[in-house]
């Protein structure tokens, strides 16, 4: 599927002809929205309208330079649809501003170590908490400035391709390649002098370590580029990081020892932007190399912070609330009241929680729900609305979850709830979002048009469901499921273990049903039960 050959995946990564997959409307897993028959030409119209991409020419060199785009990474144009879905208007201000002063100031004064003629790029690290919304907010400034953002990676926790390294080297050399003529110049020019099998090692396969990989497809064509005036104001080049703490280093391929070991090499007119979460040994293993590091203070924009939230309510109430709602203008002077220092103070809350958008968007949800379920009238009107905000504004976000899932259990799965267990475990399991009718469906074992209607139900709390494809709608979802001492509704919370034992048991039933022999990792699998024994690898089972 990597090289557009006459076969294609097809759903829950089966091989298929090109028939099969044409009657299929399955696209790649990537996050970029594209099928497996996608065009050159619809690749190329990814290229942000900021700047001329290079001219691709038709010779084998060029044509290893683009195989490189494979590695996959959302383009600029499917960030910018994500970000006006979601990202709120005028928040963040702050944090771009601080991000561009840094980009722009001279990095003349630091002391950097130099390796292979280059001086150390400097660090800017964004550290924050789940549900602060660092991923939307630096999307949001790789939309912003495509022209000075010369590459960036999303890392993420339920897709292990995304913390592989070597991807990650090859699709930033893609980028840099789009953006600086001289560097795809001399990235072909390596192609054209090497041989088949060292070409093919340079865009695929694991042959070569992550360092030969990095200085052939990185460093080597940036020593043809010339840097930016960053004297005059053009500011550094920067490449954009975003969750970090999720790569581990237990095999040398992770992404976050690689970034240490090399990245730390690139030059001093190109800077890092990073973001982790603050519990993480980030900083200190960056310390521990000597780099030059900025790490973003949020004390320091605590009104600013607080300005954020306020927009973000006005937001999401003119978003989730018909403004005709009785309830909608108490329900809004309500919180406006209370996520506000002094009444942050009056509820006895921290007033970083209320910073959190992942925590307000919960809070706003749960008691849009409380209104739901129990309907409106006058006589329900303020004291009763601050009684409920009372309460749920002292839980914790697993706390949150826990009553969202309590009032949509009983709403809509009360004769069905064994069904709405199995698709909450197949999705939690999965190790990459999963088609919505083609896999979770016979997965769970319930109807293509009852499995879809159970996750739009879900979608704004729980899932995330784009181009059919479904996963966790946030990282935190996860950590609630597998959350052993459940706050209210223990009894709804499952042993990780177990979530991935029902996944394989469900994945089983499929392939006793259809007889398909799977196709994973690139590896052709003789039979069923070694194509099972492959699949419960890949959900870290200990036994099958």
């Amino acid at each position: 599927a990597e090289h557009c050959g006459e076969r294609a995946l097809s759903p829950c990564g089966r091989v298929s002809t090109a028939a099969q997959a044409s009657r299929s409307s399955f696209h790649l897993r990537t996050r970029g929205r594209s099928d497996a028959r996608m065009s050159r030409e619809r690749m190329l119209s990814d290229t942000p309208r900021h700047y001329s991409a290079p001219q691709w020419e038709d010779s084998t060199a060029d044509a290893y330079v683009f195989r490189l785009r494979f590695a996959g990474n959302p383009s600029v144009e499917v960030l910018r649809e994500e970000v006006d879905e979601i990202f709120v208007p005028g928040t963040r201000q702050w944090l771009f501003t601080d991000l561009e002063a840094w980009r722009r100031r001279s990095e003349a004064g630091y002391s950097f170590r130099v390796e292979l003629g280059f001086a150390t790029c400097p660090f800017y690290v964004l550290t924050a908490p789940s549900g602060f919304g660092k991923s939307l907010a630096l999307s949001q400034y790789i939309v912003q400035r495509p022209h000075k953002v010369l590459a960036w990676h999303f890392c993420r926790r339920d897709d292990e391709r995304s913390r592989n390294a070597r991807r990650a080297i090859r699709s930033m050399a893609f980028q840099f390649a789009q953006k600086l003529l001289p560097f795809r110049e001399s990235l072909a020019q390596i192609f054209l002098a090497a041989g088949y099998e060292r070409r093919e090692d340079l865009v695929s396969g694991d042959a070569l370590s992550t360092r030969e990989l990095f200085d052939t497809l990185v460093l080597g064509p940036l020593k043809s580029c010339t840097a930016p005036s960053v004297a005059n104001g053009e500011g550094k080049y920067v490449i954009v990081l975003d969750g970090f703490e999720t790569g581990s280093d237990k095999d040398g391929n992770a992404l976050g020892g690689a970034v240490l070991r090399h990245l730390r090499r690139l030059p001093h007119w190109i800077g890092m932007i990073l973001s982790t979460r603050p519990d993480t040994p980030v900083i200190q293993a960056l310390q521990d190399q000597k780099l030059s590091i900025t790490q973003l203070d949020f004390m320091t924009f605590e009104d600013e912070q607080d300005q954020d939230v306020q927009m973000y309510v006005e937001h999401a109430f003119a978003r989730r609330l018909d403004i005709k709602h009785p309830a909608h203008h108490q329900l809004r002077q309500l919180l406006r009241e209370n996520v506000s220092v002094s009444g942050d103070a009056d509820f006895g809350m921290d007033n970083s929680r209320y910073r959190n958008f992942l925590y307000l968007h919960l809070l706003i949800s749960a008691i849009l729900e409380k209104i739901t379920e129990v309907g409106w009238s006058d006589a329900r009107s303020r004291e009763w609305l601050k009684g409920v905000f009372r309460k749920m504004a002292r839980f914790s976000v697993l706390q949150l979850y826990d009553v969202l899932f309590k009032v949509l259990y009983q709403r809509y799965f009360s004769e069905k709830k064994q069904s709405i267990k199995r698709l909450f475990y197949a999705i939690v399991a999965a190790p990459v979002p999963l088609h919505a009718m083609l896999e979770l469906a016979p997965l769970c074992e319930l109807n293509p048009a009852t499995c879809l209607s159970h996750v739009h139900v879900m979608e704004n709390i729980f899932l995330k469901l784009a181009d059919d494809l479904v996963g966790v709608r946030h990282e935190s979802v996860r950590e609630w499921v597998y959350w052993e001492s459940g706050y209210l509704y223990s009894n709804l919370h499952i042993n990780q273990e177990m979530c991935h034992y029902y996944m394989a048991k469900a994945c089983a039933k499929v392939l006793m049903q259809y007889n398909y022999v799977h196709f994973t990792e690139g590896e052709w699998l003789p039979s069923d039960a070694a194509a099972l024994r492959t699949l419960t690898r890949a959900f870290n089972m200990k036994e099958s």
